[in-house]
């Protein structure tokens, strides 16, 4: 079995359901995380963020297979999908401190590794 890397891109939206999109896409290994109903200059909103990447991931990375180490890979997916989204969500967090707009949604995305 392959193992995965994360790879995290932003994406702006124009309009976002204020819900959390939970939709994987199969074919690109990809989940949309909504932020548009975030608060994310309070320590709330910042919560809800690291819950839903953490949400997202585990999606990403779950296997269906329940041996050692099956479950192993995806932990190390899980944690390597999440470390990767921190600095763009560190962006959306210092954004949101700014005042400035805030992006609706962020895509989380795998990428098979070698």
């Amino acid at each position: 079995m392959t193992t995965r890397a994360a790879i995290l891109a932003l994406t702006l939206a124009l309009g976002g359901s204020p819900a959390f999109a939970a939709s994987a896409d199969a074919d690109t290994g990809r989940i949309a995380v909504r932020t548009a109903d975030l608060d994310l200059a309070s320590a709330r909103g910042r919560t809800q963020l690291d819950a839903r990447l953490k949400s997202a991931a585990r999606q990403l990375c779950r296997t269906g297979l329940r041996s050692v180490a099956d479950r192993a890979i995806e932990a190390q997916c899980i944690a390597e999908t999440v470390a990767g989204a921190q600095p763009q969500a560190a962006n959306a967090v210092a954004q949101a401190a700014r005042g400035e707009a805030q992006m609706a949604l962020m895509m989380v995305a795998l990428s098979p590794r070698a």
